[in-house]
C-alpha cells in the first residue's frame, strides 16, 4: 500500500513538471508582440548612388540621401554640393500586382506623382520640377540604396 501512495504521489508530481514544462514552452513560443513592422520613411531613408539629370547635363554616381522626418514624410537632398534640388515628399504604399512600391509626392510640386521606391530592390526614382515656367526644368534621379 505503501508502495501504491508513492507511485501515485511520483505520477501526479510528473504530471505537474510536464503540465509546467508545456507552459514555459508555449509561454516562450507564443510571441505576439512581435518586431514593429517598420514605417514608410524607414524603409526609404539612406543614401542613394545613380543618375542625376537636370538643366545643368548628366551626373553619374550622384549620391543623394533619404531623411526620415516622420512616419510618412523624408527629406530629399544632395550628399554634397549642390546640383540636386532639397525638398520634401509625402510618402504612400501602392501595390501593383506582386509588387509593393512607396509612392512620393512634394506637396509643392506642379508634377502629379514625383517618383517611386521599391524596398525589395532598392531602387529610387524620382522627377522634381525645380520651378519657373518651363516645362523642362526638371530634375530626375535614378538609383540605388547604399
Amino acid at each position: 500500500m505503501l508502495n501504491t501512495v508513492k507511485s501515485y504521489r511520483s505520477s501526479i508530481k510528473m504530471g505537474y513538471l510536464l503540465i509546467g514544462s508545456i507552459f514555459t514552452i508555449l509561454l516562450f513560443s507564443c510571441n505576439t508582440t512581435g518586431p514593429a513592422a517598420m514605417t514608410l520613411a524607414e524603409q526609404i531613408k539612406g543614401n542613394f548612388k545613380g543618375t542625376l539629370q537636370n538643366p545643368g547635363g548628366n551626373t553619374s554616381d550622384y549620391e543623394i540621401i533619404v531623411t526620415e522626418i516622420n512616419d510618412t514624410r523624408v527629406s530629399i537632398a544632395p550628399a554634397s554640393g549642390s546640383n540636386s534640388a532639397t525638398f520634401e515628399v509625402n510618402l504612400t504604399s501602392e501595390t501593383n500586382g506582386n509588387v509593393t512600391s512607396i509612392a512620393l509626392k512634394a506637396s509643392s510640386d506642379i508634377l502629379e506623382n514625383n517618383g517611386t521606391f521599391v524596398a525589395t530592390t532598392g531602387r529610387l526614382s524620382y522627377a522634381y520640377h525645380l520651378g519657373g515656367n518651363d516645362d523642362k526644368n526638371i530634375e530626375v534621379f535614378i538609383g540605388d540604396k547604399q
